[in-house]
């Protein structure tokens, strides 16, 4: 399965791009968000299961920004953990997930 070309986050669209760690002005990154163009970046080439981990931090992000909850947005650890925590809860909770979905 591939990157969502576009994720909803708090009513907003953001869309999805796959960059190279080239794209970054920092450095070594696996991804950013930008929360004036709607834009979430994905760098190319990583394992899929930290793939999924980087998107899912950077929407975590995106949630914290557009809930007004900016001390948590710019805590990397607290993001990190939630990040790898509800991406483990999720895939290992199928029956979870079809009935908070449905």
């Amino acid at each position: 399965m591939t990157l969502p070309a576009q994720v909803t986050i708090c009513g907003y669209p953001y869309t999805v791009e796959v960059v190279g760690k080239e794209s970054y002005d920092e450095g070594e990154m696996c991804g950013d968000i930008d929360y004036f163009k709607q834009l979430l970046r994905i760098s190319k080439d990583q394992p899929v299961m930290h793939e999924r981990a980087v998107l899912l931090h950077e929407i975590i992000h995106g949630i914290a920004m557009h809930t007004g909850q900016h001390e948590l947005r710019h805590n990397e650890n607290y993001i990190d953990a939630l990040a790898y925590s509800l991406l483990t809860l999720l895939r290992g909770n199928p029956d979870l997930v079809k009935y908070l979905t449905e």
